[in-house]
């Protein structure tokens, strides 16, 4: 995994994808052995890939867009792709 989304451009990507949430931010990255890809969720603020949930008292089961902030866990593969 990269050390920040920055060492994906240009090689993989022509920019730093921008937040949707977060009018003109890229999308926030941290990167280690638990590396997680984040958007600011509905509320505009970066609460640091908080996964808290928006709205305490639902009862029902909540989505990714429920939380603060929308958290992706990236996990590196544990084997090699096949070189055939």
């Amino acid at each position: 995994l990269p050390a920040s989304l920055d060492a994906l451009v240009p090689g993989y990507l022509p920019t730093v994808p921008a937040d949707p949430m977060a009018a003109g931010k890229p999308l926030n990255y941290r990167s280690g052995a638990e590396a997680i890809l984040w958007s600011v969720g509905e509320n505009g603020v970066d609460d640091q890939a908080s996964e808290a949930l928006r709205d305490p008292a639902r009862s029902d089961d909540p989505g990714r867009w429920d939380r603060l902030d929308v958290v992706v866990r990236l996990t590196r593969p544990t084997t090699q792709p096949s070189s055939d």
